[in-house]
């Protein structure tokens, strides 16, 4: 790959990485206030504030999975087929060879030799973003319809029949987000996106250095 079309890939996945450590930003901005504002809110207000929770937890996810995008394409999946070596109408390179491609050069840029890293994992990002399957599923599966969304504190701080039944749930002590009865750290999400940040501005140093920048 030119060292021009890879400093690309790379100044997005800074631009994405800076973006999701806003959406951090702001959730720790929630996590600063004090009870006692809270306390003077009214019903309204509260609910719009338990919401900026969610909705900024979503976007740092969507970062996070555009950057994994990047890194770790779709196309990685054996599942995914590749038709370069069928009779094609454009001389184009198949799109899943591409993305295959871009993930190996972006990968030995940012000298990530293991094969597992935290931000490759696009599971919880994956259930806010397709948050109608998953209630498809819990109309299929749970056993009374309790139906709890949105909750900040303890994950034991509402008794629910299963966790099954209880959505999404952030608890601010901890740092971390449970769906469905799957917990995730957003600590260590914020800690990987960290690493890839810092693989990422090394690398562009490195791409414009040889390019005499």
């Amino acid at each position: 790959m030119d060292q021009f079309v890879l400093e690309i890939y790379l100044s997005e996945i800074e631009s994405q990485s800076l973006m999701a450590i806003n959406a951090i930003a702001a959730l720790d901005e929630l996590d600063a206030t004090k009870f006692e504002d809270l306390k003077a809110l009214n019903t309204e207000q509260r609910r719009r504030h338990t919401k900026e929770y969610f909705r900024s937890v979503h976007s740092f996810l969507t970062h996070l999975s555009n950057i994994s995008r990047l890194i770790w394409p779709p196309a990685l999946s054996p599942k995914q087929n590749c038709f370069c070596g069928k009779p094609r109408a454009m001389e184009l390179t198949c799109s899943t060879c591409v993305a295959r491609m871009r993930s190996s050069e972006i990968l030995k840029a940012l000298n990530i030799l293991e094969p597992e890293h935290i931000l490759k994992n696009r599971t919880l990002r994956d259930h806010l973003e397709h948050f109608d399957e998953r209630i498809d599923n819990w109309m299929q599966t749970s056993k009374h319809q309790n139906f709890v969304q949105d909750n900040i504190g303890p994950l034991d701080g509402i008794k629910v029949s299963g966790q099954g039944d209880m959505m999404r749930n952030y608890d601010p002590r901890t740092g971390s987000f449970s769906f469905r009865g799957e917990i995730y750290s957003l600590i260590d999400l914020f800690a990987g996106l960290q690493d890839i940040l810092s693989r990422t501005r090394d690398a562009i140093d490195a791409a414009r250095e040889l390019q005499g920048f």
